[in-house]
Formats: structure tokens, C-alpha cells, sequence
């Protein structure tokens, strides 16, 4: 899924700031759904252990640990069970940086990042304190917050370049790319009725052989993600827009109200209506950010 929902919640910089708090699962969980965006993303555990797999390749991480997840990366992420888990992200477009050569050659792809930074790595003294104020000023958003958020970023992006092989040249794998080009037609055609044999077909593989793939690069089977998927569309619709509830899901591929209720309370833990109240919420307290005339 190209996620592009983090455009929605810009406000004077180009960045968008994510945080959950999940109780202990007995069971690893998702979290993150397998998507990709042209966004930079930071992401830092605060509490807990998850399992985060970004360009098919699997990082543990605990808390503390600092995730960088450069433009177009594919990533998801499991809670492991355990603690009680949680984190903290934000996500900017990359025109925030001033280095134009740096901006191009991660957004092609040409070059890559180290995936992740632990506490007793040489550069994380450097870069903890910094991108937990990152965060804390573009998620409370008082006076002036642009202006430290945004020294910080260079701040943080002249530390990384600094440090010897933090930035790699690294071309992605064919695993990846076929991740790419299957999330693309789904995004095309999500709101369609879809199965794995018509899919496969489009893709010049048997309908085994394609789940098979899927499954193994996705983590879950095909019918499965497609579902997430299209929760995932739903949420932004009920967030953003002014549809009701059934006319929202059948926008997405929903036809059956009383399936959409039951799985979209299994993924989001909440009823959409319930999930639509949260929203409301959240965009009332948004508005208490500086506004620009």
C-alpha cells in the first residue's frame, strides 16, 4: 500500500507525527501493515519488543531502539508478546532538507540507510535526545516549533552523514520489487473484487505459486491483506471524509456491512462508528496547533 495519508496532516512543515500504546500480547500482533511511502521515517520504541521487517530484510527491536526507514522502503511490523508496547514516529518529506544531491539519491532508491540504531551504538548519544524533540515539538506544536523541528532534522541528517556507513548504495532485491509492483495494483484496484487466482493471472503465475509468494513475502495470506488493506483505505475515509459508515465501506470493496463491522473491530479493536468518534477528537484537538495566514 502507498500510504499517502501523511499528507493530510501536514501543517507548516511537511511532517507527520504517529504514536501507539498497545497492553501485552500473548501472541505476536501487528502493528504496521506492509505499505511503503515517499516519506523519511523515524521510529523509536518506547517500551516493549516488536519485530519490524523493512525491504523483506527482520529487525528485532527493543526498547530504546532508533528504526530509520528510508523513501519507498517497504515495512510492518509484529508486537512480540511480552511487555506492554509502545512507540513513537514521524515521518517528513525529504524537501525539508537542504542537500538536494542526498534528497534525490535516497528518494531513487540509489541510496540506502542503516536500519537500525541501538543504544550502544557510537552515534546514539548523539541522536536519541534530538529525535524524541523532534517528536515532542511536532506533535505539541507550540509557537516557534517549525523552527526547532526543522534545525533538528538537519541537525540529526548531519550526525548520520558523518558517521561511516550510515548511508550505503545498496539495490533493492527482487523480492522487493515484486512486493512494489503487486502494492501498486492493488492500489489501483482495491476497491474492485479481487482474488489471488485473478491476481496471479495478471501476474503470469499459478494461483499456488502466487500465494505461496505472497505469504512468504507479506506475512500473512493474500485475502487476509487485502482485507487490512482496505481498512486501511476505510479509516482515512471515515477520518477524512463525511460518508456514512456503509457507503465509506463499499467505497473500499466492503459489500457485506455486517463482515465489514466484524473484521474492521478484529483489526482496529473498536467499532467504526466508534473509530469515527476517536477521529473527531483528535482533529478538534489539532486545531489548537498555529495556524498560518
Amino acid at each position: 500500500m502507498l500510504d499517502d495519508s501523511f499528507r493530510r496532516r501536514y501543517g507548516v512543515l511537511p511532517i507527520a507525527t504517529y504514536t501507539s500504546s498497545l497492553p501485552a500480547q500473548d501472541q505476536p500482533r501487528p502493528f504496521i501493515l506492509m505499505h511503503y511511502h515517499k516519506e523519511f521515517e523515524v521510529l523509536m520504541i518506547v517500551s516493549g519488543c516488536c519485530e519490524l521487517d523493512i525491504n523483506r530484510q527482520p529487525y528485532r527491536a527493543s526498547a530504546g531502539d532508533i528504526l530509520l526507514i528510508p523513501p519507498y522502503a517497504l515495512h510492518a511490523g509484529n508486537i512480540l508478546p511480552g511487555k506492554k508496547f509502545s512507540h513513537l514516529c514521524f515521518c517528513f518529506d525529504l524537501s525539508l532538507l537542504p542537500h538536494a544531491e542526498l534528497r534525490q539519491m535516497l528518494e531513487s532508491g540509489c541510496w540506502d540507510t542503516i536500519k537500525q540504531i541501538r543504544p550502544g551504538d557510537a552515534v546514539y548519544p548523539l541522536l536519541y535526545k534530538p529525535i524524541h524533540e523532534i517528536y515532542s515539538q511536532s506533535a505539541e506544536g507550540k509557537t516557534g516549533w517549525d523552527f526547532v523541528a526543522q534545525g533538528l532534522i538537519y541537525y540529526v541528517f548531519g550526525v548520520l552523514t558523518q558517521h561511516e556507513g550510515i548511508f550505503s548504495g545498496q539495490p533493492r532485491s527482487k523480492n522487493v520489487d515484486l512486493c512494489v509492483r503487486v502494492l501498486q495494483y492493488l492500489e489501483q484496484h482495491y476497491a474492485e473484487p479481487l482474488t489471488s487466482a485473478g491476481i496471479a493471472t495478471f501476474f503470469s503465475y499459478t494461483q499456488s505459486y502466487f500465494c505461496r509468494l505472497f505469504q512468504q513475502n507479506f506475512g500473512m495470506p493474500f485475502q487476509k491483506y487485502l482485507c487490512r488493506f482496505r481498512i486501511g483505505k476505510v479509516k482515512l475515509l471515515l477520518s477524512d471524509s463525511n460518508l456514512s459508515i456503509a457507503d465509506a465501506a463499499a467505497q473500499v470493496g466492503f459489500e457485506n456491512s455486517s463482515y465489514f463491522t466484524r473484521v474492521f473491530r478484529e483489526a482496529a479493536g473498536c467499532t467504526p462508528y466508534t473509530f469515527r468518534q476517536q477521529q473527531l477528537l483528535l482533529h478538534a484537538d489539532s486545531n489548537r496547533l498555529p495556524q498560518t495566514t
